[in-house]
């Protein structure tokens, strides 16, 4: 019916006793506890005396054990026929009163941002509050003997966390050389459970730190090139970030991100001498460190694989995640070696790259293909349409010229993302006096292929309205009235009316779906006339005359042509 066991709650160090309460129709002769596992690891049977018919009791003292456990047991019963009954899986909890403090597994990490830090995450597993816990950090090696390089006193409340970072000097960054912490080292707090309490973890070959008044270097005393691996070196000159920062390089396998579907004539070269497709991954940790010299980084091509005719086609690219592509770098070829510079973290990687195509520039002005010698308004909304299938670079060698006058980057709106880099549309609106200019863009590609376009355009000083002609004329079905619009804004108002010979009007064009606002800007412009009258009635054979009339700041031009339909 029920186990009792005394103590009631058995901690470590405990004998315990049992006593069964048992329910039976019939009489029992027999009441065993089996498959009990002691505090020693052996598996027992106890056997226990009866005081009555319902009760039974083992009080020679079980136990003891050292370290809390969860015991589970069987209960076996006999009655007086011989038939035995079994009760399964009853449970013993036996607790450790003594605290434990233990550094988290797997926490002890390097990190920091200006200076490299040993960085554990301790807890306290225990409802017992502690204070004056040492927590020391050696190198190579621990013990009473041993002088740690930093040494701290905290405290813990029951079940607390807390996180623990030390500085670590420059001088004692030493690849593979195995770094300690280490809680209660004295062993002034019995635990129960003491083995968590040491944690090691080497330095990493990839970690390094910048130093703002030094540069890459070894040791914090001057600049040094620093080597990554044996396929690559990295230096920055001394004062050449604004901070310093603590820095990694990672080899990380990116099959994915080097499946250059998006980009043609690209082909991925493996420097790294692993079989994996990877990348190089350069880290900065400090946000606030930016490059005021650019890094020089090296690469050292296998010559037994490449020979040096072929390093003059390799490049060194930096992937762009903003725009999804990678973009060639101004690369340099010296022996076996492939060197360029940075000017920021981020994904590296070696190609081989036969694009030479350049960039396609397409210019519109208020919604209509730019052409030379066009009129445009004193503020025209010019759009550029950049075209490239590697994908456009707008981080470098990107700007818009008025008459050699560079359009400031703040006055030219860029798109907030690129989700096709393919295809690229920038906008700008300058202002413009009255008279001749020239307009000239330049591009370049993320190959470095560079595309260039200039075009001549005219802002005029004054209103006007030139006709030239229907064309075809007679016509058949349908004729086109062209004109060139010479003013320096939209036109205020616009329409072309058809009239008979009698003076009858049987059409007017203005404003519409077709034909709305924008078309009436500067330059020239092609309208339709498709041989209807206003209630869309062929007209007959013979002769019509069409007013084209256009108002600009209360000035109004109007132009007459005589049209014919033969048909």
């Amino acid at each position: 019916d029920s186990v009792i066991t005394l103590p009631k709650s058995p901690e470590i160090g405990d004998f315990i006793n049992f006593s069964v309460f048992i329910k039976s129709p019939d009489p029992l002769s027999r009441v065993v506890l089996k498959n009990i596992r002691g505090g020693n690891g052996g598996v027992y049977t106890l056997e226990l005396s009866s005081v009555s018919d319902s009760l039974w009791i083992y009080n020679q003292g079980f136990g003891p054990f050292t370290k809390a456990d969860t015991v589970y047991f069987d209960i076996e019963l006999t009655d007086s026929t011989g038939i035995k009954y079994l009760s399964r899986r009853h449970m013993l909890a036996v607790t450790d009163p003594r605290p434990d403090i233990q550094i988290v597994r797997n926490s002890l990490k390097f990190t920091g941002s200006d200076q490299i830090e040993l960085s554990a995450e301790l807890y306290n597993n225990s409802a017992i509050s502690l204070s004056d816990v040492n927590l020391s950090f050696y190198r190579d090696a621990y013990g009473k003997t041993n002088l740690s390089f930093h040494s701290i006193n905290l405290t813990f409340e029951s079940f607390q966390k807390t996180s623990v970072s030390v500085p670590v000097n420059t001088d004692m960054m030493d690849p593979d050389r195995e770094f300690f912490a280490v809680l209660d080292g004295q062993g002034l707090i019995e635990e129960s459970n003491e083995i968590n309490n040491i944690l090691s973890v080497k330095f990493p070959e990839n970690l390094f730190v910048v130093l703002k008044e030094y540069g890459t270097t070894k040791t914090g005393t001057g600049n040094d090139t620093l080597n990554f691996g044996s396929f690559a070196k990295f230096h920055i000159a001394p004062n050449g970030m604004t901070a310093s920062s603590v820095f990694k390089y990672d080899l990380i396998s990116t099959a994915s991100g080097l499946e250059l579907d998006t980009q043609p004539g690209f082909k991925y070269i493996n420097i790294f001498s692993v079989p994996d497709t990877v990348k190089l991954v350069l880290q900065f940790r400090n946000s606030n460190a930016d490059f005021i010299k650019a890094g020089y980084i090296e690469f050292e091509i296998d010559s037994s694989i490449y020979g040096l005719t072929e390093l003059s086609n390799f490049s060194i690219c930096r992937y762009y995640p903003d725009i999804g592509r990678w973009v060639k770098l101004d690369t340099g070829v010296k022996e076996n070696k492939l060197f360029t510079e940075i000017s920021s973290g981020g994904d590296y990687a070696v190609f081989n790259i036969s694009d030479i195509r350049k960039p396609v520039i397409e210019i519109t002005v208020n919604g209509r293909n730019l052409t030379e010698g066009m009129y445009v308004p004193k503020n025209p909304n010019l759009a550029f349409i950049l075209q490239d299938e590697n994908g456009i670079d707008l981080t470098r060698g990107f700007s818009i010229f008025v008459d050699n006058d560079s359009i400031p980057r703040e006055d030219i709106i860029l798109p907030d993302s690129l989700p096709n880099a393919n295809a690229v549309s920038i906008l700008t609106t300058p202002k413009i006096s009255a008279g001749e200019h020239t307009l000239g863009v330049q591009v370049k590609d993320v190959n470095g292929n560079v595309a260039q376009r200039t075009v001549n355009f005219v802002v005029a000083s004054e209103f006007d309205l030139n006709i030239f002609g229907n064309y075809p004329n007679p016509f058949e079905d349908e004729t086109i009235i062209s004109f060139e619009i010479i003013a320096d804004g939209i036109l205020e108002n616009f329409s072309v009316k058809i009239y008979t010979v009698s003076g009858r009007k049987i059409r007017e064009i203005t404003r519409n779906v077709e034909y709305p606002d924008e078309i009436w800007a500067p330059g020239y412009h092609e309208i339709e006339w498709d041989g209807l009258d206003n209630d869309r009635n062929l007209v007959a054979n013979g002769v019509y005359f069409a007013v084209v009339s256009a108002k600009y700041k209360g000035k109004t031009v109007e132009h007459t042509l005589k049209l014919a339909k033969l048909k």
